[in-house]
């Protein structure tokens, strides 16, 4: 006579009930009261500390409260899909931190107020990545990096439009790489890069801004910089005879390479 199987009738009660108290995905695709990350990484989103993505709320505090977060944690840091308005420039200065979102037209940035620079990104090995930042003419510039530096330091998949000057302002930056971003219906340049060394700008594409597509200006580019695979197309206002797509001024060192440019 064959004995009855307990152990698996057991472990069959401890499943169901485990799934019986696990949180169930709400409509939006995440557990309820858990964001979902991109990945099995040690992530931390912003909505965790109060930002809503929903148009309507500041959330230009619980950005700032999420970003110094993820600094003192080591975690990186993510923006699930919305749109995040914003009242003052969100500032990141770290090191080695990686910020994502769903997507640049998922994760959307907005300004709400009068401000220089929607954002001001400083420091080493900074990736940034999958958003958008929306000046709405109020901001002045889209994203400015400063002094960003490191091998790993890297805009990727970003779009900006409706600064009131430049979209993309690179600033004394060095070793880094910009790639498949977007620069669009700016008041002035859309990427405005100065004195930035060993920098690569890869797949962008800069279209409708009042100023020139690209210019890259220095004293002196040691390291080289260097500007393959782009897109421009000028604002209607520019297409006359002797318009700039782009504009590489004199400096000593290493010149500027330019391969594969479409205008």
């Amino acid at each position: 006579m064959r004995m009855p199987n307990r152990i698996g009738r057991t472990f069959c009660r401890i499943a169901v009930a485990a799934l019986l108290l696990s949180p169930l995905p709400d409509a939006s695709g995440q557990e309820a009261g858990r964001e979902v990350s991109p990945d099995d990484s040690p992530w931390v989103s912003v909505r965790a500390f109060g930002a809503r993505g929903d148009g309507q709320a500041d959330d230009t505090d619980a950005i700032q409260k999420a970003i110094e977060a993820a600094k003192e944690s080591g975690s990186k840091l993510y923006f699930p899909k919305g749109d995040y308005k914003i009242t003052r420039t969100i500032q990141i200065n770290a090191h080695g931190l990686q910020v994502e979102g769903a997507g640049s037209n998922h994760t959307r940035i907005l300004a709400a107020a009068e401000m220089d620079r929607m954002l001001y990104v400083h420091g080493t090995n900074v990736l940034l990545s999958g958003m958008s930042f929306n000046g709405k003419a109020m901001a002045k510039y889209g994203i400015h990096a400063f002094h960003l530096n490191g091998p790993g330091a890297r805009l990727a998949f970003l779009a900006v439009y409706g600064a009131r000057s430049h979209g993309f302002f690179l600033d004394h930056s060095q070793v880094i790489e910009v790639y498949h971003c977007i620069s669009e219906h700016n008041g002035g340049d859309g990427f405005y890069i100065t004195d930035c060394n060993a920098t690569t700008v890869r797949f962008c594409r800069s279209r409708g801004n009042q100023g020139r597509g690209f210019t890259i200006t220095a004293t002196d580019y040691s390291g080289g910089c260097y500007l393959l695979d782009c897109n421009v197309e000028t604002h209607p206002s520019n297409r006359s005879a002797g318009s700039e797509y782009v504009l590489v001024t004199a400096a000593q060192g290493t010149p500027v390479v330019i391969k594969r440019l479409w205008a």
